[in-house]
């Protein structure tokens, strides 16, 4: 991942927090991911699986990857290593296929800053982008512990 301890600006911020979309996404399995439940008769709980997209081998549209497992949970009966169904909804949305729209629109939230005059740029933070590129650096107030 992208070394966030060295980043001193709010573009480099964005610019680091674009890398490691990148970098993070092109090691992960394809998306889009899908979720399915994989209880067995013992399991009071559902235990979950998410995969790449299934396909149809027979009629010959199976692409790379198909069904490869990406995440299971509540393996051989453990129930204490099932996630709700909202978790598994939460990780199938933020598959990889987010991480390149993501990374281009903090890059390009990154260029308009810089063409900002410096003595203007306290006034024309971009917010949205700069707070997203805090969680994915690891550097928000909560992640530090802070309350700020």
């Amino acid at each position: 991942m992208a070394d966030t301890k060295t980043t001193t600006t709010i573009s480099e911020e964005l610019k680091t927090a674009a890398a490691t979309l990148r970098e993070t996404a092109a090691k992960a399995t394809r998306g889009p991911w899908v979720p399915y439940p994989t209880t067995t008769a013992d399991q009071h709980d559902e235990a979950w699986t998410i995969s790449r997209t299934w396909c149809s081998e027979t009629e010959g549209t199976c692409e790379p990857d198909c069904g490869q497992k990406v995440l299971s949970t509540g393996a051989e009966g453990c129930e204490e290593d099932n996630i709700r169904e909202g978790d598994v909804s939460w990780i199938c949305l933020t598959n990889p296929l987010l991480a390149e729209p993501l990374a281009a629109w903090l890059t390009f939230e990154a260029a308009i800053f810089e063409q900002i005059d410096p003595d203007r740029q306290g006034a024309c933070v971009p917010e949205h982008a700069l707070r997203i590129a805090r969680v994915i650096n690891g550097t928000t107030p909560q992640e530090r512990g802070d309350r700020g």
